[in-house]
């Protein structure tokens, strides 16, 4: 005896969809809407997304479908269209917490900064958490409102200033514990076009540079820990602390802090506080200027001034006996940021500094200048400025990189052209990495280094250069010394002589902290440089394949706008193994710069693993997203 079937066994996935059109409408669209779950979970996501245009036709205000219809064109890349469909279901889905942080995000790569202000509020509201606050804190201030800025971020810190590890299992077993000590309050706050927060001034990057399976790190923002003792009590057992607090000016109070909590807790510090304190650049000068083969240039500070530029400047060449040239530069900003050399005060344009000093009082210092250009006959008409940089740790001074510049604020930003126009002078990068007691001179290495020591700092850093004053008699020129120099030793090429010098200085890193904490070493899995890529012009065409968590985050949007900012030919798609695939085609030196971004990527992101070998197969014209291989 026949039966007949029953609606349930009727196949949810339809081969024809015209089927749909001969229900009544509201069966039309339960139908669909099981059909594209099933389908989602087979992991069929094109095929969902068009069954979802067809039923966004049916039911055009579907908020399940357009949300969903968003998150699909995102990870396709397509952030114009994903933000137009997040935006559509938004009046229908007001709380959702992940659509509105699909929002703020979207919003600030469209630079439409009050939505995505709006959007970020609203998830704070329904979710104030501690990330969440330091979001809102860290778009405030890139939209220039520093005191909204601080308001966040101090409620932030004041909600969760200890950070715990999550568990894992890496570090189950860790080998060795750091608390790490920050501050949120004495420094600038900025989100990047991948929408990610973070300290712009105060701290270096040394601790991202451990070795996360063996290193367990506990942080902890120190701001406000007199008014929450008890937090001393939450942290598990520690066997270092690592002072991550490396500004003198901008940072005192939170030092001060710090200090305080490490005389609790009976524990070796790297980089005591107070240290730290010490080493600004007038604390410097003072007590470094009788060296008989170092000059620390003369340098005076002015606090808690919102004077003009000018008027401070003037005050110090009257009161303080400085000669122009001189250099003044606004305290706690780093890679030259505010810093002018003043050779004429009626023709010199302060506005710059000016601009800052009116937002809120600032500390600036007036240093004395020293002339450190020279010419070169391989280089005829032109004057360069070089400046060197060392890392001393734990005792022991080692070399990191020169920069030359045509300028006398030399940065790596206005150093890489002039050093990639005039070649020679990566013959002096090489002599200096490889030998600097030779190329400087060893008695002004050994001088140097002593110096250093004297500062009581466990890692810091120096920029110096060789004086080309006659007077001077070829002394080194101190153009900075504190603890808050960055390590690049992730940056930079495996086969590059600068990387090498870079990860020296953090393997010594490394041993000095399981010296401190008295326990055996091991084999460190120290930061892995980029791929080895030739310097010459030439174009070359790369394979890459792009490891970690880079599907679904917008990475091959993103990557193929890297390659149009670039002007680097290319194409990139996903793999079936969760990886992206990508042939570049440039020259050279502009396919490195590429390479040296594409661990970055989108803010989710989180590329663990990057390899490019030589393409041989057709040269890609333009720019393409392909369908995934």
């Amino acid at each position: 005896m026949s039966r007949k079937k029953s609606r349930s066994a009727k196949p949810i996935i339809s081969n024809d969809w015209r089927d749909f059109r001969q229900q009544p409408m509201h069966e039309q669209v339960e139908e669909m809407q099981k059909s594209i779950d099933q389908l989602m979970s087979l992991s069929l996501n094109e095929a969902a997304a068009k069954l979802r245009e067809t039923l966004l036709s049916i039911d055009p205000a579907n908020a399940k479908a357009l949300y969903a219809q968003g998150k699909f064109y995102l990870k396709q890349g397509q952030r114009k269209k994903a933000l137009a469909n997040f935006m559509a279901a938004a009046p229908q889905m007001p709380d959702n917490p992940k659509l509105l942080t699909y929002l703020a995000k979207l919003h600030w790569q469209t630079r439409q900064h009050r939505a995505s202000l709006s959007a970020l509020m609203r998830l704070t509201q329904l979710e104030p958490s501690a990330a969440n606050m330091t979001m809102l804190g860290a778009l405030y201030y890139s939209i220039k409102l520093p005191e909204r800025g601080r308001y966040w971020i101090h409620r932030a810190v004041t909600k969760e200033p200890l950070s715990l590890p999550e568990g894992n299992t890496s570090t189950a077993s860790p080998k060795l514990t750091v608390l790490v000590l920050r501050s949120a309050e004495s420094t600038e706050w900025a989100l990047n076009q991948s929408f990610r927060s973070a300290m712009k001034e105060g701290h270096n990057n040394l601790a991202s540079l451990l070795d996360a399976d063996n290193i367990v790190q506990v942080r902890l923002f120190v701001d406000h820990l007199d008014k929450a003792p008890e937090i001393i009590r939450k942290l598990p057992k520690i066997d270092i602390i690592y002072n991550g607090i490396t500004d003198a000016e901008r940072c005192q109070d939170a030092l001060m802090q710090a200090q305080t909590l490490c005389d609790r807790l009976y524990l070796p510090v790297i980089n005591e506080p107070k240290a730290v304190l010490a080493a600004s650049r007038e604390g410097n000068y003072l007590r470094f200027k009788d060296n008989p083969n170092i000059t620390l240039p003369k340098s005076v500070k002015v606090e808690n001034t919102q004077e003009s530029a000018k008027t401070i400047v003037q005050c110090a060449l009257l009161d303080n006996d400085f000669k122009l040239p001189v250099i003044i530069r606004l305290a706690g900003f780093q890679g030259g940021k505010y810093m002018h050399k003043v050779d004429n005060l009626d023709l010199h344009d302060f506005s710059e500094l000016d601009n800052e000093l009116r937002k809120l009082p600032q500390t600036a210092y007036i240093i004395q200048y020293h002339d450190v250009s020279y010419t070169d006959q391989r280089s005829p008409g032109k004057i360069l400025y070089p400046k060197y940089r060392a890392i001393l740790v734990n005792g022991v001074l080692y070399p990191c990189h020169l920069f030359v510049a045509d300028g006398y604020n030399v940065h790596k930003e206005n150093s890489d052209p002039v050093m990639r126009e005039h070649t020679w002078l990566q013959e002096d990068v090489e002599s200096y990495c490889r030998n600097p007691s030779q190329h400087v001179g060893e008695e002004r290495w050994k001088s140097l280094e002593l110096l250093m020591n004297e500062s009581g700092l466990d890692y810091c850093g120096v920029d110096f250069a060789l004086s080309t004053d006659h007077s001077e008699v070829e002394r080194l020129i101190i153009f900075e010394m504190n603890p808050a120099m960055r390590n690049r030793a992730g940056q930079l090429p495996e086969d590059d002589v600068v990387h090498s010098s870079w990860l020296r200085v953090t393997e010594a890193a490394h041993m000095m902290m399981t010296k401190l904490a008295n326990i055996e070493t091991w084999e460190f899995k120290l930061p892995k440089g980029l791929p080895a890529c030739s310097k010459t012009d030439d174009p070359l065409t790369l394979r890459l394949k792009i490891q970690g968590q880079v599907q679904g985050v917008g990475y091959r949007q993103w990557f193929a706008e890297q390659l149009e900012q670039r002007h680097i030919a290319g194409w990139v798609r996903n793999l079936a193994d969760g990886n992206v695939d990508a042939v570049i085609h440039g020259p050279q030196p502009e396919l490195q710069l590429l390479l040296d971004e594409v661990p970055n990527g989108p803010a989710d992101a989180d590329v663990t693993g990057l390899s490019a070998d030589v393409w041989q197969g057709e040269v890609p014209q333009g720019v393409q997203i392909l369908q995934t291989a």
